[in-house]
């Protein structure tokens, strides 16, 4: 039962706890480990803001995330509500939430009224047919489960980052006997999941700014440094060979050495954007870019 959870664009990962394998996943507020056999609960670390897209990454017993995120009704206000021929999505800008706008924003998929039974409905606490202040955070956050900045937050201090290493195998709420570090640095990326390789920890965000930290304790090694191509960036860096491959959306894949200092290697042209993350197997890297799909590796 995940029903606490608002939203999560994270994939689980697979980590060595005491006592066997434990599935991995982000959410709302918290990280939580599942026993792989019955899908039970077995800990949880409350480290973790309004939603996560970013992937943690596991080594051993220890799980590294980096993420980014604002709160729930910044967010809401801000896309659904906002006014404006490039929002172009039906807001009034009034600073109020109505079914109507969440609809317009999803386009013509309509959306099921399970979904606004269980949160806007949930939430419109006077029955005025809109959600404001309060009501926005009591719509679609669990009672139990309060994650991100409030309501009344000012949009410019809405947004929140952290990096942290949570160690596995714990029981019960773990925040404060396993979360091993935590720094809260600027240079982090709402998308782009980390890199841990060689006992460090790379981040790339929009723009092609990246920062390297050590993993014993979070400590920033580099950075933030250009790393020359400066474009926005979906695809999380990958590692083959001692080197850092980092794929942005204008079709150029900067290649690192993987070190305690910045050095880069090369920047080749795939000639198409590039938003999903290339694969190694067998050698081989796959890099699908817009349209095509290209396999790089020597020929036997």
């Amino acid at each position: 039962d995940r029903s606490d959870q608002a939203v999560n664009y994270s994939h689980p990962v697979v980590a060595k706890g005491s006592q066997g394998d434990e599935i991995v996943v982000g959410g709302t507020g918290m990280l939580i480990g599942y026993d792989p056999d019955n899908g039970k609960r077995l800990w949880h670390a409350r480290t973790l803001l309004r939603n996560i897209k970013t992937t943690p990454v596991s080594f051993g017993d220890r799980i590294y995330v980096s993420l980014q995120s604002g709160g729930i009704a910044n967010q809401w206000l801000q896309s659904a509500d906002a006014k404006g021929a490039e929002v172009g999505r039906g807001g009034n800008g009034d600073g109020k939430l109505s079914k109507a706008e969440m609809q317009a924003m999803v386009g013509k998929r309509k959306i099921p009224e399970s979904f606004f039974k269980k949160t806007f409905d949930k939430g419109d606490l006077n029955k005025d047919g809109v959600l404001e202040g309060i009501e926005l955070d009591k719509a679609f956050l669990s009672e139990d489960n309060f994650a991100g900045a409030r309501f009344d937050t000012p949009s410019e201090k809405a947004g929140d980052q952290s990096i942290h290493a949570v160690r596995a195998g714990g029981r019960g709420d773990v925040t404060k006997t396993h979360v091993l570090w935590m720094h809260n640095p600027s240079q982090i990326d709402h998308i782009v999941s980390p890199l841990v390789v060689d006992g460090r920890m790379l981040l790339v965000k929009g723009g092609g700014i990246a920062t390297g930290f050590e993993i014993a304790g979070g400590k920033k090694l580099w950075g933030p440094k250009r790393i020359n191509n400066t474009c926005e960036y979906f695809a999380s860096p990958i590692y083959a060979d001692g080197k850092i491959y980092i794929a942005g959306e204008n079709g150029y894949m900067v290649v690192l050495k993987s070190s305690d200092k910045l050095e880069i290697l090369a920047k080749n042209d795939m000639g198409e954007p590039i938003v999903g993350t290339p694969a190694i197997a067998d050698g081989r890297m796959i890099v699908r870019t817009r349209g095509h799909l290209y396999c790089v590796g020597l020929k036997k």
